[in-house]
């Protein structure tokens, strides 16, 4: 009896033991868009689930050298590019870190990019700097999670486009939010998701181009409704009317000819760093499959409250 006990308990230790032992993979590795060109190789661990399925866990790290030649390019061109994070059962976990270098044909730019997770979920502060080989300041990104939800202040510049605002615990657009595209800025005041006003101006005269403002009345009723129902729907009467709300994210908008597609430009800066599609471990990812449509990670950002059509 002592013998089979025995023999039960070490074949379930043993099972365990395999089941949590890491595996390393060492070997070239394909990134999805915008570097489906890159030859690089990564190393990374992964345990087998209950399932046998591949978890991947521990230390990752990527890294790609390429010359003119193979990038098929004048002399002198170049790609170096590193990604570096870790994975706690299958997720990303804590800091990850990208660096990009690419010359090409006597022109080029760096991009330093750190993003923070907790459970695959984005927490903590994301940024994003692009540098061409001038000097010259091209992207700076930086906007803060709370385990998947954007809150506090953000900003994206790139170029000559511009976003900046706040946005509460809940991810709703609160206070101002500025948009600058050339020489006009549109200045959007929300409150808990609901917008109150729009300005938009000629930042370089300063002329005032045009002045939009809501009720105040049905503002403040819209934001307490929201409140009450934890801001999912939300409907009420204006005058004498029934109309219907939505919670969506703002990842469209387009205000006199100025189009704002600030989610997905958050997205496109983040993918490019660290492409979501073929690194793993992003709770929020979205497969866009054959549809055409970009990888993107459905985060709780720029929410706004619009009215159903």
């Amino acid at each position: 009896m002592k013998k089979i006990l025995f023999a039960i308990i070490f074949t379930t230790v043993l099972t365990n033991v395999h089941s949590q032992a890491l595996k390393k993979v060492e070997g070239s590795y394909d990134l999805s868009r915008p570097w489906t060109f890159a030859t690089g190789h990564a190393t990374y661990f992964y345990k087998e689930g209950k399932d046998y399925e591949r978890l991947r866990e521990g230390l990752f790290d990527y890294k790609c050298e390429m010359n003119a030649s193979q990038l098929q390019m004048r002399i002198g061109s170049k790609l170096s590019m590193s990604i570096t994070g870790k994975y706690k059962n299958g997720l990303k976990e804590g800091e990850w870190n990208s660096k990009v270098l690419l010359l090409a044909n006597g022109d080029g730019s760096s991009i330093a990019t750190k993003v923070n997770y907790k459970d695959g979920l984005p927490n903590g502060t994301w940024t994003s700097k692009q540098i061409n080989v001038g000097g010259q300041l091209m992207d700076d990104v930086s906007v803060k999670f709370n385990m998947g939800v954007m809150v506090g202040p953000f900003k994206y510049v790139h170029g000559t486009k511009r976003y900046e605002g706040t946005s509460d615990k809940e991810g709703f657009l609160d206070g101002k939010f500025s948009v600058i595209t050339d020489d006009i800025e549109t200045i959007f005041t929300y409150a808990h998701g609901v917008q109150k006003s729009i300005i938009q101006r000629n930042i370089k005269s300063g002329e005032l181009i045009d002045k939009l403002e809501n009720d105040s009345n049905v503002v403040k009723k819209l934001i307490a409704y929201q409140i009450a129902d934890s801001a999912t729907k939300a409907s009420m009467e204006e005058n004498g009317v029934k109309v219907k709300y939505n919670v969506i994210s703002l990842t469209g908008l387009n205000y006199e000819g100025n189009s704002i597609n600030i989610d997905e430009d958050f997205n496109e800066i983040f993918n490019t760093s660290f492409c979501f599609g073929s690194i793993p471990g992003d709770a929020l990812y979205k497969d866009p499959g054959y549809t055409g449509n970009r990888s993107v990670i459905n985060w709780d950002a720029f929410l706004v409250c619009v009215q159903e059509q």
